[in-house]
């Protein structure tokens, strides 16, 4: 029971703030308009307060977990919480008053090497060159601060697929034996699942800003504060340094696809459209939630495999890659098919 304590108060937590935050966030002008951007698809107005609700949550259950004598959090996940408690103020004041792209990425910059360099997040690569590790750490977490902000575009898209993502994460701490961000995957699980009790097709309410941008970083920088492979060691599988871009190769492979169509079609990259991989699932004829199962059940085809590289050899770390990278095929080959009759 005690292990469970983060995800047991988190969840129940999330969930009635968000049931609160659903009658305070209209009385307090807190909503998301229909057409208020281009790339939204709700056809009337919902609340925000979602990323408000976990970061509460999230905060009562870490500090009554440490307080109970349950857990406790080491140096580097601090950083990482406080940092994301920065995306999270950042991401609160875009959904209340719409900040500048450029200036927003910047701050987003700001923060992530403010990581990278007080929790030594690094993607060790090639051994002895820290700078080569912390120059990819930087780019990796930044990169998926913004992929999962992108997948929040549909109901319940980017919190089902980071639930997926912090299973596989869970797992991966829990047989590291890494406690501290162990307990920080349970709590975070547990606010998820208890917000989108309320954000499932027909959401009620939103996360935001304030939600997906900390969600992403999280994943970003809990994933390379794991140890997947040992650079200097003789028997590590090297293709186990693979292992977070498993987990997130669905919203990496969402933003490349919206970032090129964006480019060909002469648009600004950093201006919304309809062309998320829930608007092209859309386009295939799936409903709303027929779109949500299939990205979940691709998240979890692909994230899964991650669970297999640190302990394989290398065939079949090859094997999985493989796999992942012929899914991911797959799924574009559907999409630039989609006029055509299958």
């Amino acid at each position: 029971m005690p292990i469970l304590l983060p995800l047991l108060i988190a969840l129940p937590a999330s969930a009635l703030l968000c049931w609160l935050l659903l009658w305070l966030s209209p009385r307090l002008g807190f909503i998301d308009q229909p057409g208020s951007q281009s790339h939204k698809m709700q056809k009337r107005a919902v609340p925000y307060g979602g990323g408000v609700a976990m970061a509460l949550a999230l905060t009562a259950a870490l500090l009554a977990t440490c307080f109970s004598g349950h857990g406790q959090l080491d140096q580097p996940v601090l950083v990482i919480l406080l940092v994301a408690g920065g995306l999270f103020l950042l991401g609160l004041i875009d959904d209340i008053k719409p900040l500048n792209p450029r200036w927003k990425l910047i701050i987003q910059g700001v923060l992530v090497a403010l990581a990278v360099g007080l929790a030594d997040l690094s993607v060790d690569l090639v051994h002895g060159w820290t700078w080569l590790a912390a120059f990819l750490a930087f780019w990796w977490c930044l990169v998926l601060t913004n992929a999962y902000n992108l997948m929040d575009h549909a109901d319940g898209m980017s919190g089902s697929i980071a639930v997926v993502s912090m299973v596989v994460l869970l797992a991966t701490s829990l047989l590291n034996n890494d406690d501290s961000m162990a307990m920080v995957w349970l709590a975070l699980i547990g606010c998820l699942v208890g917000f989108l009790i309320w954000n499932l097709p027909p959401a009620k309410i939103y996360m935001g800003d304030a939600g997906s941008l900390p969600l992403g970083f999280l994943i970003g920088a809990g994933s390379i504060h794991l140890t997947f492979w040992f650079s200097g060691k003789a028997d590590s599988n090297p293709l186990a340094v693979a292992t977070p871009l498993l987990i997130a190769m669905l919203p990496i492979y969402d933003m490349l696809v919206v970032l090129v169509k964006r480019h060909r079609l002469q648009r600004p990259l950093m201006t919304g459209d309809r062309n998320h991989i829930s608007h092209r699932l859309s386009r295939l004829g799936l409903s709303a939630r027929k779109g949500l199962a299939a990205a979940v059940a691709l998240q979890i085809a692909l994230a899964s495999g991650a669970l297999m590289l640190r302990h394989s050899d290398v065939l079949t770390g090859i094997v999985v890659l493989c796999q992942a990278l012929a899914l991911c095929l797959v799924a574009a080959l559907l999409e630039a098919n989609r006029d055509r009759a299958i």
